[in-house]
């Protein structure tokens, strides 16, 4: 599984490179409300809060082509809606690790492929 998948992503942005780029920009703008969303949702052990951030960030994951955050958050919310609290609230570092490795890897991968 990819952090970032490229050719993915671009299918999804109908083969517009900048496009892609703008989408891109726009979840790393968006991503810290969602974490910060899940992170409440932990502080005040909101399940259904829970359930409905991680749903949010898989799908908005996946649309960038952030495959291993959006299997993360899929992992989340499956456990919160299993009724498994605790293992969904510690996956929470690793959907955090996620979101800065997606970052950090489409910013590199799009300088060099967005003209």
């Amino acid at each position: 599984m990819k952090i970032f998948d490229y050719d993915q992503a671009l299918g999804i942005a109908d083969g517009d490179p900048e496009l892609l780029g703008e989408l891109v920009s726009l979840f790393r703008e968006t991503s810290p409300a969602l974490l910060a969303e899940i992170k409440t949702a932990i502080g005040e052990q909101n399940h259904e809060q829970l359930r409905r951030a991680a749903h949010t960030l898989k799908g908005s994951a996946a649309n960038v082509g952030a495959a291993t955050l959006s299997e993360a958050a899929r992992t989340m919310e499956t456990a919160v809606a299993a009724g498994d609290f605790t293992g969904a609230t510690n996956l929470y570092e690793q959907v955090a690790a996620e979101i800065l490795r997606f970052a950090e890897t489409a910013e590199k991968t799009l300088e060099v492929r967005v003209p």
